[in-house]
């Protein structure tokens, strides 16, 4: 099969104009079209000349490197030195993950694959003379770069949870135990009677403040909203709080008076007795991340004491 200069400035095209659009989307930069579409352009012009003078100045590492700055520039235009850096790796960065994606694919399929199935891969002779896919091109570049755009989506999704995450110690019931909390701006659970702010932990960490049968009978109880269940010796320690779902449902929180919650902030430590802890029997996430809902008044409203 012969591949024509046309169809490879198409997918020289395409391909660089995606790259450029994901480049924006990370780092969050909205740019006009027509700026897309003069980088696009300008990227796909050294196709050619990479082509045609293989051994020429424009194959050399500086020619390269200024090459991709220029196009960076002529996309996002200059607003400092530090976002124009910050472009350019991003740039680089998703040129690579969707190149070496394809080259990936290509390396183990070498060996392994069929000549009936090379002929349905659609393989041709590239300019080095090696056999590339075409169907492997033309469907894993886009789901390599979806790949670097949902993985980009993840990684800022956990810097951001990773800032609302403290380490916290409950104590309760003549034990004490750390866990990490997360700050849940959402959590506005007040008991309606104390009017104490109230957190909410999982079972994965509550159940270490009792013992084996007296936990037992407390999630039993939780479970079936049966406070009977709950051993005598400790009914005094807990409150029934109600509460509405978002839907519109009645539902009651099973809380526990704490003698002390405390906060570790990255500065100062956050003391708190006027709390109570409302214990959920699933738990709160699948990797075990954290373990406890905070509520935001008790970072925001709570005196705080130095930690040096």
């Amino acid at each position: 099969m012969t591949i024509y200069l046309d169809f490879v400035l198409l997918l020289s095209f395409l391909f660089n104009g995606a790259i450029l659009f994901v480049v924006s989307y990370i780092v969050k930069t909205t740019i006009p079209w027509r700026r897309l579409l003069l980088g696009t352009v300008v990227a796909t012009l050294f196709v050619p000349l990479t082509l045609y003078f293989p051994h020429s100045i424009f194959n050399t590492f500086s020619a390269k490197t200024f090459y991709s700055i220029l196009i960076v520039l002529l996309t996002f235009g200059y607003k400092s030195i530090q976002q124009t850096v910050k472009q350019l790796i991003t740039f680089y960065a998703v040129s690579f993950i969707a190149g070496g994606s394809i080259l990936s694919i290509h390396y183990l399929l070498d060996y392994s694959v069929e000549t009936s199935l090379k002929k349905f891969l659609l393989y041709v002779d590239n300019i080095q003379h090696d056999e590339i896919s075409l169907v492997v091109i033309l469907l894993g570049f886009p789901i390599s770069l979806y790949v670097a755009k949902t993985w980009s989506d993840r990684l800022i999704l956990d810097r951001i949870q990773r800032g609302h995450m403290y380490k916290i110690t409950l104590e309760f019931n003549d034990s004490r135990f750390q866990t990490t909390g997360f700050l849940d701006s959402g959590n506005q659970l007040v008991d309606p009677i104390t009017n104490r702010p109230v957190i909410v932990c999982d079972s994965i960490f509550m159940k270490q403040f009792f013992s084996i049968d007296d936990w037992e009978n407390v999630r039993r109880a939780i479970a079936t909203d049966d406070v009977e269940r709950i051993p005598f010796h400790l009914r005094h320690l807990f409150l029934i709080i109600p509460f509405k779902t978002i839907a519109g449902e009645n539902h009651y929180l099973f809380a526990i008076k704490p003698d002390k919650l405390t906060i570790q902030t990255e500065t100062s430590k956050i003391v708190v007795q006027k709390v109570l802890v409302g214990i959920q029997i699933s738990p709160m996430t699948n990797d075990d991340s954290y373990h406890c809902l905070l509520h935001p008044h008790l970072v925001a409203l709570q005196p705080v004491e130095s930690s040096s």
